[in-house]
Order: C-alpha cells, then structure tokens, then sequence
C-alpha cells in the first residue's frame, strides 16, 4: 500500500525565483507517521520541511518542523513558507490573513498582509529572548577557520541565545571576516562536546546599519543555511537588550545567504513589551517554484 501526499516546494525570504531559502510544505500531513515525516525531511535534504496538520479550536494549523536528521519546536523560514503557501496556495486568499500555528515551542502568531514589497508573511517569535552559556571567541573562531581577534566581542560575547531554538551569537570584525568563514568539524565537535549547542550565527553590521548573518550547523547536517529567521530574531533580540535604546520598536534588515549564492532577505523588529523585554518579529517573502506527490510506500 502506498500513500500519495502532496507538497509544495517554495523559495523563503525572497521574491525571485531560485534565490532565498528552500522550504517543502506538505500541507495536508494527516496520513503520516513521525517516522515518514523524519524519512522525507532527509530525502528532501532542505535545512527544514514542514508538515500541516488540523488546528485545535485554540491554533489554526498544528505545524511539525523536520531538518534532515530531527524535528525542532520553531525556525524561522519554514513558518514564513508555510503561511505563504497556505495563504496564496492553489489561490490568493483575502488578504490580510491571520494564522496561529500550534508548535513544539508554543503558538506561533503569523500575518499575511499586501505591503509595497508584496505579500508579507510576519510571525511573532513564541519565546522571549533566554540568553544561555558564553563561549570563548577562540571556541568560534577554531570552528569557522577564524582567528581569534576576528572574534568581536565589544557587544557580547559568543553566547548563545534563543527566541524558541537556541543558537550561539558572535559578532565578528568585518566583511571579510565573514566572507572567508569555513567549517572545521573538529572545532565544532569541541563545542558540542562542552556546551548545550553547536549551531552558529555569526554577523556584521555594515556602516548603514544592514546585519550580515551566515549560520552554521554542521552536526545538524546543515553545513549552511541560507537564511534562519530563528537565529536572526534571537540576534536582534540579543541587540535589543545589549543596546538600550528609548524607541519602542526597532527595525532591522538582515542578508544572509549571499555567501552561499542564496539571497534572502530578512525583516524584523523587536517591541518593548510590559515585562521589560521585547517582543520579536519576523517578515519576509517567499516565491511557489513547484509542487507535486510524495510516494510513500507502507514500510516507510
């Protein structure tokens, strides 16, 4: 017996075609097992696939999140992708829309809406900003082929930090820095070994104020994605807190992925909230590029 399940495929954190971050959506996941979702995420080999389920009366949708090797309970990208296509997916719904999608971190809040740069998908990051272990930034730059005073460290230090999935945060020193980066597995073995995670954001702030990211997960067999909204909004919720500032709300635009020959681009703003913290969004385009069935045979 086998099952024939559809899914979309979608390009994240872009308009253009064959740019941005890859994302599969299955938006009709009811007929399958954990084991298959896990199955298909690995075939796919995409930094995450997601799979849409009923809502509950409270969420929307229950949304699953799968990388090649494990479900995590938020990111960025898929959340984004997956309004995306539920909202424009075989037909442009009225616009705007509002999702809330039941995760492994908690609700994820998310608005699809018409701007001056088409339609927007904006979710709401489902935890406040945590702030784990520091890393010494020779741990960072043993692992990214860096030296150690590439490491920046007149902000923060290397430490990790989480809007819902934790990621160490580094700053390094300039473009080139950033540019050259490359992995080296020995280095993040070390810190697998020693701290609660080993997935790295690393970033550049540009003279006009545009964050440089590139994130690293090597051990999640994800060498590099092209865009983590996830890492991205711990990022600027981690600056947020580092620097004070009397504004309400901040505005950030990241790049990441132009290293890697995927541009996307990433919107977020962080909103001081009433328990002296901020609230974090996430925004962005996304781009249908196909669709078809996954074939899944019984034994899978």
């Amino acid at each position: 017996m086998t099952k024939n399940v559809p899914f979309i495929l979608c390009d994240v954190f872009t308009n253009i075609q064959f740019e941005g971050n890859q994302l599969a959506v299955f938006p009709d996941a009811g007929s399958l097992t954990c084991s298959e979702m896990q199955k298909i995420a690995a075939e796919f080999n995409f930094s995450e696939c997601t799979f849409v389920f009923e809502g509950d009366g409270v969420a929307s949708h229950h949304v699953r999140i799968f990388t090649p090797t494990h479900e995590v309970p938020f990111a960025g990208h898929p959340n984004v992708g997956t309004a995306y296509v539920l909202a424009t997916y075989p037909q442009l719904s009225k616009l705007p829309l509002r999702f809330k999608f039941r995760e492994a971190a908690g609700l994820v809040d998310v608005n699809v809406s018409s701007s001056d740069r088409g339609i927007f998908c904006e979710i709401q990051a489902p935890e406040p900003l945590s702030i784990g272990e520091a890393l010494q930034p020779s741990d960072v730059s043993a692992a990214l082929g860096l030296k150690n005073d590439e490491i920046d460290t007149d902000c923060h230090p290397p430490v990790i930090a989480s809007v819902g999935l934790p990621f160490i945060v580094a700053c390094v020193t300039s473009r080139v820095a950033l540019s050259k980066a490359m992995i080296d597995m020995a280095g993040f073995h070390s810190i697998s070994d020693n701290y609660s995670c080993s997935d790295i954001l690393i970033y550049w702030r540009d003279p006009g104020g545009i964050i440089h990211t590139r994130v690293f997960a090597p051990l999640d067999n994800v060498p590099e994605d092209p865009a983590t909204g996830s890492a991205n909004g711990a990022l600027v919720a981690l600056l947020s807190e580092k620097e004070p500032s009397q504004e309400s709300e901040r505005l950030f635009k990241v790049h990441q992925g132009d290293d890697m020959g995927r541009p996307c681009r990433l919107f977020l703003r962080t909103v001081k909230n009433n328990q002296g913290g901020s609230d974090v969004y996430i925004g962005g385009q996304a781009k249908i590029v196909g669709d078809g069935n996954m074939i899944v045979e019984a034994s899978a």
